[in-house]
């Protein structure tokens, strides 16, 4: 009766994942586990989908899970897909070393399977390219061409000028910098209209409390913001963090309850908001104690919480464990799940 039920619903997150809805597929996938934690195929289709979703620490989790429930006896396409999934997830995190062990594990059971070839070249191909940073450096010296390093020793000669080249001091940002301008283009209408209807509602920055000493002028921080607003403070630059950390915590939960109600909260703003309160918490800002519980009391109750959490890397829950016992004397057992 229970595989019955669980391979129902395994089908119904094939369906989900087929038309790219994620977050269903997982919660289908979760739901069948919930019903045979024993079947290896669930926890393989489940590690896909979190590699959908970028959570590589709980697909490789489902990954070595799985292959703990595959027999000797029975290695075929389920213990080579979790291998590979294995794969992908540990070279996507950077540990390359066992990525290349993983794949070509699977290689010696499979070796004539083009996916399986295909991530081999990926892993090696981020390894040549890693160990290409590490031994070979090119360096652009004025009048002197391009220098090279390799191993340990550079070389590079000395020459008296009367002034600075301009190649050392050029105003413009180099082509890798992380952030070209203070806001990413999409966001720049939504911040002009913002402004004016705050403007006419008179919503201003300073709308927030004044106890908080803590003043929004970099730029404008609506009392209600939108998701893409939300969703656009992680790719701020670092000096607004400080006043983005803050201001997440300072916005009204029942404003959250509005835009996160019916679809759950995005599992990035999770992060983010997560981030926040370490980051008040380190830096001791305990007039923010109640909107922290407050804050986090909230997001218990919001749809599909206890799959979003999943998103949360355990560092970042540890670090919460301990904060809210030294900071604010309370146990986060309380407020998480």
């Amino acid at each position: 009766m229970f595989e019955d039920q669980s391979d129902t619903l395994k089908e119904e997150g094939n369906v989900y994942f087929r038309k790219n809805d994620y977050i269903s597929a997982l919660v289908k996938y979760t739901e069948a586990l919930c019903s045979n934690s024993r079947n290896p195929v669930l926890y393989s289709n489940r590690a896909s989908t979190f590699l959908k979703l970028n959570s590589l620490e709980n697909a490789l989790n489902d990954c070595n899970q799985g292959l703990k429930l595959v027999t000797n006896k029975d290695k075929g396409s389920t213990y080579i897909k979790l291998l590979w999934r294995k794969s992908i997830a540990l070279r996507r995190s950077g540990d390359l070393e066992n990525a290349l062990d993983t794949i070509k594990t699977a290689l010696n059971v499979k070796p004539t399977s083009k996916e399986l070839q295909h991530e081999l070249e990926a892993v090696d191909y981020q390894m040549q390219k890693r160990n290409s940073k590490l031994s070979h450096v090119e360096i652009d010296i004025p009048n002197q061409g391009i220098l090279q390093r390799n191993s340990d020793t550079l070389y590079i000669p000395i020459q008296e000028v009367q002034k600075i080249p301009t190649n050392f001091y050029s105003p413009e940002a180099p082509e890798d910098n992380e952030y070209i301008e203070d806001n990413p283009p999409e966001m720049k209408n939504q911040i002009k209209n913002q402004n004016e209807i705050n403007a006419k509602r008179n919503l201003t920055t300073s709308s927030f409390p004044s106890s908080s000493n803590f003043e929004f002028d970099e730029v404008d921080f609506p009392l209600k913001p939108t998701v893409q607003f939300l969703l656009s403070l992680k790719d701020k630059p670092k000096e607004f963090n400080a006043k983005s950390y803050r201001y997440v915590i300072e916005i009204d939960p029942e404003h959250y309850c509005q835009i996160f109600g019916n679809s759950g909260i995005d599992p990035s703003f999770l992060n983010f908001m997560l981030d926040s309160t370490i980051y008040v918490l380190e830096k001791n800002q305990l007039d923010l104690k109640q909107k922290i519980l407050n804050l986090f009391s909230m997001c218990t109750k919001l749809p599909r919480f206890s799959l979003t959490s999943m998103f949360v890397d355990t560092k970042t829950v540890n670090r919460l464990h301990f904060l809210f016992q030294e900071r604010l004397n309370e146990s986060f057992d309380n407020y998480w799940l």
